[in-house]
């Protein structure tokens, strides 16, 4: 044996598996951040209601949601069109656009806020808070527009490590400053500022640092072209981003007008538990996304589609593997009262699966550019979920409210597909019966979770038993998808 066959490749050192952008480090980093996020919120927020009581810990949670109306247009969507500028433009240019784009997001910044300063007293007396929160409620809006916009940035440079310092970073900080505030600023009876403080802070200086970082890479506020380029995408995005808030908050509200506020608290707490999930597959969509349009730009039809029925198996066995164990976690989190969440899990999983399978027509037209069809869907579902919400809660209750959600993004998904196959003019990759097995294994396990709901040792060992295979094809693999 020659010496050159003798030497080995020396192994790489932790920073640089970290800095490679492959599959395996950029899921491990965009997992471990909202799994650290929502632990450290988990390990708190149980000390932190008990400090401020309901009636501000109620009004603090009423400005936050305030905040995410807000930013789902200060910062006009321009986020949404990085991905797509980043096909069309070269290394250098990209840059530049960045910059543009921040310029563009500083002007909706402005123009709402100076809005909100002529219309002062019908805001405060419409959204409830005084001006000065009102005007900090803006700066918090634009650091959630900032805090989007330099994740997305960093996930399509597969540098997901740097999404995780961010988000720990802020997530540390909220918590250090509502201690410090709750406990030596603020008075017992204005709990609320403190909490809304300690999320303004940090997300304001957030903003001002992200507005520095590309302006000083880019070098440039305006510049006609790109902005051109920018608005045809990101204005439907405004749209599109309101009607998902009201695609997932109608229901709730339906709620609270035909049944009662009880009825709301149940279906609240099951939706809150599906939104873990929903964290996990944004972290898993993050890490795919980057390498769907490498392969995209390649026309490598044979790797998306291999990559994206094994993505889509993994997805589908941790949905399998949460409904199922959903009953104990819902005992853990609550008491009896909330008992009658357990069996609306099965109802809420598969509607958690058709925003997972969308995305990939969703993704297909944000790559190319068509992002109008993006908002008409969304809008649509919204006012279907609407309607069936009406049609189904009279007569089901919390249950028709979440079939109704489920139905609405089943349309949404079905929409989305008949876009991409036939409005679109390019090659759409992933055929109907790439989806099927494991919307089949998603359908099939909801099914059997609703009828072993009073057999929690059968449902444990299905479950345990989806977690192992997962388990040994990963190693097997030694890749997510």
């Amino acid at each position: 044996m020659s010496k050159s066959a003798r030497t080995r490749t020396p192994r790489r050192t932790f920073k640089e598996r970290v800095l490679s952008g492959s599959v395996n480090n950029l899921a491990f980093f965009n997992i471990l951040g909202p799994l650290l996020v929502n632990l450290l919120n988990f390990l708190t927020l149980p000390i932190i209601t008990r400090a401020l009581g309901p009636s501000h810990y109620g009004l603090a949670s009423l400005y936050l949601s305030w905040c995410q109306l807000f930013a789902s247009f200060i910062g006009l969507q321009v986020s949404g069109t990085i991905a797509t500028s980043m096909v069309h433009y070269s290394r250098e240019e990209e840059k530049k656009y960045l910059s543009s784009i921040i310029g563009l997001s500083l002007l909706g910044f402005v123009a709402t806020t100076v809005t909100i300063c002529v219309g002062m007293r019908w805001f405060v007396q419409w959204i409830g808070f005084s001006p000065l929160l009102l005007l900090f409620l803006m700066t918090y809006a634009y650091g959630t527009f900032a805090l989007l916009f330099a994740n997305i940035y960093f996930t399509y440079q597969k540098k997901a490590y740097i999404n995780f310092l961010i988000n720990l970073g802020l997530a540390v900080s909220q918590v250090g400053l509502a201690f410090i505030f709750i406990y030596l600023v603020f008075p017992a009876n204005r709990g609320d500022l403190a909490l809304i403080y300690s999320y303004v802070i940090p997300y304001s200086i957030l903003g001002v640092g992200v507005v520095i970082y590309f302006v000083r890479q880019g070098k440039i506020l305006y510049h006609k072209a790109y902005w051109l380029f920018c608005l045809p995408l990101c204005i439907p995005l405004i749209f599109h981003g309101l009607s998902q808030i009201v695609l997932a908050h109608s229901s709730k509200y339906i709620l609270q007008q035909m049944r009662s506020n009880t009825d709301v608290g149940i279906y609240a707490l099951a939706v809150a538990l599906i939104t873990v999930l929903n964290a996990l597959y944004n972290a898993l969509n993050n890490t795919w996304v980057p390498f769907y349009y490498d392969d995209l730009k390649d026309h490598n039809d044979a790797s998306i589609r291999e990559r994206g029925r094994s993505y889509m198996l993994v997805f589908a066995v941790l949905c399998a593997g949460f409904v199922l164990v959903s009953p104990e976690v819902i005992r853990f989190l609550a008491n009896a009262q909330f008992a009658s969440a357990q069996t609306l899990m099965p109802l809420l999983m598969p509607g958690q699966f058709f925003i997972f399978l969308y995305s990939f027509s969703v993704n297909f037209q944000f790559f190319h550019r068509k992002t109008v069809n993006i908002a008409v869907g969304t809008a649509l579902a919204a006012l279907v979920n609407i309607g069936l919400n009406i049609a189904l809660i009279p007569v089901m209750g919390t249950h028709g409210a979440a079939l109704a959600t489920t139905l609405a993004y089943c349309g949404l998904w079905i929409f989305h597909e008949v876009i991409a196959r036939h409005r679109i003019k390019a090659h759409y990759p992933f055929l109907l019966r790439d989806y099927m097995p494991s919307l089949a294994m998603v359908c099939a396990v909801s099914v059997a979770a609703w009828a072993l709901m009073t057999f929690w040792i059968a449902r444990w060992a299905i479950a345990a038993g989806f977690g192992l295979w997962l388990i040994a094809r990963v190693r097997k693999q030694r890749t997510l998808f």
